[in-house]
């Protein structure tokens, strides 16, 4: 297996007894197309121990059926979406372990306009986030892209630290696809 974007959707490809077949699936944020192209070694599928493995890619997990190959493609669907830049992940007894790189000092090259003259950090933050696997899917409070400890306007109380969302299987369309030889 192998994943990628390009300017419109994620790719998948299926290396199936010496073919390529490639997948479309929806990207579930464009916060993750990087200038850059930093961020090409983020995408990972990983066994955590459950009947599917979990794959990450551009902001959202996915339930990655163990036998996907070219003859067994159903089963594939979106887990819940998430606001971290989330490195890589693993299983560490009765948690999952995410990596997360919470800021960089690099920037990335960011010198859009709409940042303004934020200046980079003075270092770069990364920390290791231990969830219990259920916590994968959970429900994100209806103003989870707030930061955390930010305040609502109704009621100024804090926030919670933001979750993940779940994403509904209806909205997602798997597409097989052709393309070209590098």
């Amino acid at each position: 297996w192998s994943i990628g974007w390009d300017f419109r959707s994620l790719i998948l490809q299926v290396l199936d007894h010496g073919t390529w077949h490639s997948y479309r699936l929806p990207k579930s944020s464009h916060s993750y197309d990087g200038a850059h192209g930093w961020n090409t070694e983020w995408p990972r599928i990983r066994d955590i121990g459950e009947t599917d493995l979990l794959m990450t890619m551009h902001g959202a997990f996915w339930r990655f059926p163990k036998n996907f190959d070219a003859t067994h493609s159903a089963g594939l669907s979106p887990r819940s979406n998430y606001l971290k830049v989330i490195g890589d992940f693993a299983r560490w007894g009765d948690r999952v372990v995410l990596g997360c790189d919470d800021t960089a000092k690099s920037e990335f090259l960011n010198k859009r306009a709409a940042k303004g003259k934020l200046a980079a950090p003075g270092q770069s933050q990364s920390n290791l986030w231990f969830i219990e696997p259920a916590q994968l899917a959970a429900s994100a409070p209806s103003s989870a892209a707030a930061p955390s400890g930010s305040t609502t306007p109704s009621n100024q109380t804090r926030l919670p630290t933001p979750s993940f969302s779940p994403v509904t299987t209806s909205a997602c369309s798997i597409s097989r696809t052709t393309l070209p030889d590098p």
